[in-house]
């Protein structure tokens, strides 16, 4: 096998790989989903909307938009360099009703609004270490400060990632249906560093107040406080991490992750 027809077969490797990541994962969004649902209806549901309980609801719902776009990109059949285009572009915007009545020219200016799903989780774990930190004037300003600079960086990078990429038509469209060309690890890298540094600089800031200001306290919202959010951070932090060691090793195919 020559070397041409072995990048091929990695590729067609790990993308048959992340289908089934991505099935599983669609499924436990389901099962989870119904599983808390009567939690949602009897906390959300009848409230009057607050900044909140929107940012809640980007989160809750936008997971399966997501998730929805990328499996009709890796099942989907008969789909064309435009098609992967378009739908790339309303994954990385995370805008997809938008994205998909636009050009090229309008994705890239697209792309710069803030991720809705991302975007908002983040916000409410920044909203959570606000109340840890006892609404402190410095976390007051610290932390739009922080979100603010970390997520520009994060687009703006992914703005010049939709200038230089392009789709081509896949040698097996059966297996895949576009192939990624032109995209550089740097411009993959450099968010995934971002968000990981975002990552533990949130951790930290959670676990230094938590223990500051509730170390006696018993209250068990707290207690979820610390085992869901170090679960959330552990989790997040090993497959951010995971991704940077994939596209940092010499020699391996991974623009089609």
């Amino acid at each position: 096998m020559d070397s041409i027809s072995a990048t091929v077969a990695l590729s067609l490797s790990r993308f048959q790989t992340t289908k089934y990541f991505n099935v599983a994962a669609f499924t436990y969004l389901i099962f989870d989903y119904f599983q808390t649902l009567d939690l949602e209806v009897k906390y959300i549901w009848g409230h009057k909307l607050s900044p909140v309980i929107a940012l809640f609801m980007a989160t809750r719902y936008f997971g399966f938009i997501m998730l929805s776009l990328l499996l009709y990109f890796q099942f989907g059949t008969n789909l064309t360099p435009q098609n992967c285009e378009i739908i790339h572009g309303a994954m990385i915007c995370w805008w997809p009703f938008t994205s998909f009545l636009v050009n090229r020219t309008d994705n890239e200016y697209i792309a710069v609004l803030l991720a809705a799903s991302t975007a908002a989780a983040d916000a409410i774990m920044f909203i959570r270490i606000h109340a840890l930190a006892n609404r402190s004037r410095t976390m007051s300003i610290y932390l739009p400060v922080h979100f603010l600079t970390v997520y520009t960086s994060f687009y703006s990078v992914f703005l010049y990632d939709l200038t230089t990429i392009r789709w081509d038509p896949s040698p097996y469209p059966s297996g895949m249906p576009c192939v990624l060309a032109g995209r550089t690890a740097n411009t993959v890298m450099i968010p995934l560093m971002v968000m990981l540094v975002n990552l533990f600089v949130a951790f930290i800031l959670s676990i230094w107040y938590g223990r500051r200001n509730y170390r006696n306290s018993t209250s068990p919202l707290l207690e979820i406080f610390y085992i869901d959010g170090t679960i959330y951070f552990l989790i997040m932090g090993v497959i951010v991490a995971a991704l940077i060691a994939v596209i940092r090793r010499p020699g391996e195919s991974w623009a089609e992750l």
